[in-house]
């Protein structure tokens, strides 16, 4: 947590907003033969620059819904006013997170979510023992943004500032000794916080807790896509609390297919996925779940399987008919899941696009069945995300190949 709050410390005071701090953003980086891990923050497509740092600034909502913080979640407007201080409402969920395995609220409900900010209470879970962990994290969790904690004030907090050596394990300043003696040898790849104990990750401790060795970059994953498509086959049908086992579950299936094939080629890989059913159970989840229900995990792991991937094997995906669930998927509230299936859209639509420019697209009746067509014009329209914006406006003009484009779309 520690290096978490540092480095949204050093953003902010350059005027850097990320505005997406959550889980999935937040890597684990161990260079090789270190013995220690490098926490990074990643994905910087929702940033935002202020002119003068540290101030508030009018800025688009923007975020994942279950880490924004109550002005962004409540806002009446596409606008708010807000400041860096989201970014440590986020964080201060992860930090949530991190202490009790769970939010403070039902993630996959909305309602839940939005009754948790009318309410203003943060109940104290009987896991968190720790005074000043707890106090650490209503602060960085305050509902009004004035009172709520900066990454640099966070840091200044008892909970970090009264950690004596008796509290440090061995290993991380073993690290830290390390780190010390190979800056007096010359290394100057060696900082300030690697020399200091308290900010030290040993990596042999992420291993027994993740089960993840993030040395091995190039890691073999196997997966048995019959199990996993049983699993994605799963109705949820039981209680809210077998409910919401399921669909971690199901998350861990997806993500795993995620780390599988993000940035690989592996055409072989994806048409096993594909008919073993992967792909229909995807877009059956799509189609006839409560979309609060369904979390990114579910629409990542049909991005990549779509791409990076070859014309053959977009045109297996389009054979299994994905775009109602897909086109359902742009009503969704989380922009990020949006993002997924606007995306997905684009690379399996490429796949019908005939090198004959006087020829319509393929999909487009396929498209306009399930009322695709308008769904991916109001995303063009009313979609605060330049990046879905742009693609819906790429969609469209792929759907309308070699033909005359509505009237009432007004181009």
């Amino acid at each position: 947590m520690k290096q978490l709050l540092q480095g949204l410390t050093i953003m902010h005071e350059k005027g850097i907003i990320h505005r997406d701090i959550k889980g999935q953003n937040i890597l684990l980086h161990s260079p090789p033969g270190s013995g220690r891990v490098i926490l990074k923050i990643a994905d910087y497509g929702l940033v935002k620059k202020q002119e003068h740092a540290l101030q508030s600034v009018q800025m688009t909502i923007a975020g994942t819904t279950p880490f924004q913080a109550p002005e962004m979640l409540m806002a009446n407007a596409r606008d708010v006013k807000a400041d860096s201080t989201v970014d440590i409402w986020s964080a201060g969920i992860v930090f949530y997170q991190l202490a009790t395995h769970e939010f403070p609220f039902d993630p996959h409900s909305l309602q839940s979510i939005m009754s948790f900010m009318m309410n203003k209470v943060l109940d104290r879970p009987a896991s968190i023992e720790d005074d000043q962990e707890w106090d650490l994290i209503t602060k960085m969790l305050s509902f009004d943004r004035k009172d709520r904690y900066t990454a640099s004030r966070a840091l200044d907090h008892p909970f970090f500032k009264a950690v004596n050596d008796a509290d440090i394990p061995e290993n991380a300043i073993h690290l830290a000794q390390q780190a010390q003696i190979a800056q007096q040898q010359g290394d100057i790849s060696i900082t300030q916080f690697d020399i200091d104990a308290t900010f030290a990750i040993p990596l042999s401790d992420t291993r027994e807790i993740s089960g993840v060795d993030p040395e091995i970059e190039n890691e073999t994953i196997v997966i048995d896509y019959p199990s996993v498509n049983t699993v994605l086959r799963l109705p949820l049908s039981g209680t809210e609390q077998q409910n919401n086992q399921l669909i971690q579950l199901q998350e861990t299936k997806c993500n795993n297919i995620v780390r599988k094939f993000k940035n690989v080629v592996d055409d072989e890989g994806r048409k096993l996925a594909i008919r073993a059913g992967i792909a229909e159970s995807l877009t059956y989840i799509y189609e006839t779940r409560e979309l609060s229900t369904i979390t990114q995990p579910y629409s990542a792991a049909y991005r990549f399987i779509a791409k990076p991937s070859s014309v053959e094997v977009r045109q297996l995906l389009y054979s299994k008919k994905p775009y109602p669930g897909l086109i359902r998927l742009l009503e969704h509230q989380d922009s990020e899941i949006v993002d997924h299936a606007v995306v997905t859209i684009y690379n399996i639509l490429v796949s019908g696009i005939s090198t004959n420019d006087t020829k319509p697209s393929t999909h487009f009746d396929d498209i306009q069945a399930c009322d695709g067509i308008d769904k991916i014009f109001d995303l063009f329209k009313n979609n605060i995300s330049k990046y879905s914006k742009d693609l819906a406006s790429i969609c469209i003009g792929r759907i309308f190949k070699a033909t005359q484009l509505p009237v009432e779309f007004g181009f």
